[in-house]
């Protein structure tokens, strides 16, 4: 996930940040890595989760993405095969003379903030040959003055928060796997299979997946059903829309 604006007033960086403490504070096991430099750096910090021997979950946050697209661009650097692997899986490996990364039940998910600039700088021939852009689900967005000095948010707000998202937490640890209906798979499959063909669109579908299960366990329902696919279809084609932009 990528947030685009133009730097200060879109307040990008304090979106990240202020979710990022929420959800620290809230789950246990919330491991989050504030940037890294190399491929076999990212490789340490999920290590240094899974001695217990359970698959290791990452959320790598970087304040500027341009941090991360500049050390993909390191000659010698797997950094953005390795990022770009486990997008589709939870495994990666890569063995040279000198080095060797093997990652087995490693889950990966990256949130960053950008400006228009450096966002596209990402559309040279090092991210798009490999697919890097399309993996990233971008939210452009623009912010407005409010308030000089914001009011700490009320405590009994942020517990009625972590109340809601412990539900839904617990929900969905009883709910390994959601069936979809009848009605929800033919509207999806009739979106699918009208997907227009070009680079904008791809993966389009992975991410598609995704969201039918994370709005409809955010619902607190134990199937995909016709309205968790109408809004996903609505989702998706918003990104469509902001990828052509």
């Amino acid at each position: 996930l990528v947030i685009l604006g133009e730097s200060a007033d879109d307040r990008k960086s304090t979106a990240v940040s202020k979710t990022t403490a929420f959800f620290l504070n809230t789950v246990t096991d919330f491991r989050v890595c504030f940037g890294v430099g190399s491929a076999e750096g990212l490789q340490r910090r999920f290590l240094k989760d899974a001695s217990d021997g359970k698959p290791s979950s990452v959320l790598l946050v970087f304040d500027e993405l341009k941090a991360f697209v500049g050390k993909s661009k390191l000659d010698g650097s797997v950094l953005l095969p390795m990022v770009c692997t486990l997008f589709e899986g939870n495994r990666y490996e890569s063995h040279t003379k000198d080095r060797e990364i093997i990652l087995k039940g490693a889950y990966l998910s990256i949130l960053a903030a950008s400006t228009i600039e450096t966002y596209e700088r990402t559309w040279d021939s090092a991210f798009t040959d490999i697919g890097m852009t399309n993996r990233l689900f971008i939210v452009p967005g623009q912010g407005k003055r409010l308030h000089a000095i914001p009011a700490q948010v009320p405590s009994h707000e942020w517990d009625i928060m972590k109340n809601d998202l412990g539900k839904i937490l617990r929900a969905a640890s009883l709910t390994p796997e959601l069936d979809i209906t009848p009605g929800a798979r033919t509207i999806y499959e009739h979106w699918y299979l009208n997907l227009e063909q070009s680079i904008h669109t791809k993966r389009l579908d992975t991410y598609g997946l995704r969201f039918m299960i994370l709005l409809a366990v955010n619902s607190g329902k134990s199937e995909v059903d016709e309205s968790v696919v109408h809004d996903v279809i609505d989702l998706m084609n918003w990104q469509l829309q902001a990828r052509r932009m």
